[in-house]
C-alpha cells in the first residue's frame, strides 16, 4: 500500500503522527481510545485538523481500515476535498525529540534517518 504512487503522491497533504506510547503514559491513553480501550504499538485513524474529529474509524493499520489501496487513495482524496491544506506542506517541519535515546529508539523502529545536531 505504501508503495503504491497514488498513496504516496495524496498522502503529502497530510501529517502523520507518531505518538510516543511506550514513553508517555498520557499518550497511551490516546492509543487506547482509538483502539476500544486496548494497548498496542499501533493505531490508525484519520482525524479533522481539529485533532479530535475522526474521519475514519480506528484500527492498527490503515490496511485493516482500507483494505483496497484504491478505495484508501479514493478516502483520502474525498478527505481532502472537505479539509483543505492550510499552508505549504513542503514547509512542514521535521520531528524533534528530547532526547537522543528516544530520537535513535522511534529512529529505529520506523527505519529512518536520524541526524544528530549539537
Amino acid at each position: 500500500m505504501f508503495s503504491d504512487p497514488d498513496v504516496i503522491e495524496v498522502s503529502r497533504q497530510f501529517v502523520c503522527v507518531r505518538i510516543e506510547s511506550y514513553e508517555s503514559e498520557e499518550n497511551q491513553k490516546i492509543v487506547r481510545s482509538h483502539l476500544g480501550g486496548r494497548f498496542e504499538n499501533t493505531a490508525f485513524c484519520i482525524l479533522a485538523p481539529d485533532g479530535e474529529t475522526r474521519l475514519t474509524r480506528s484500527s492498527r493499520s490503515p490496511s485493516q481500515v482500507f483494505p483496497d489501496t484504491d478505495d484508501f487513495v479514493s478516502e483520502l482524496k474525498s478527505i481532502l476535498t472537505q479539509h483543505e491544506p492550510r499552508g505549504d506542506v513542503r514547509e512542514a517541519l521535521v520531528p524533534d525529540f528530547h532526547s537522543f535515546k528516544l530520537a535513535l529508539n522511534i529512529a529505529s523502529a520506523d527505519q529512518r534517518l536520524l541526524i544528530l545536531l549539537a
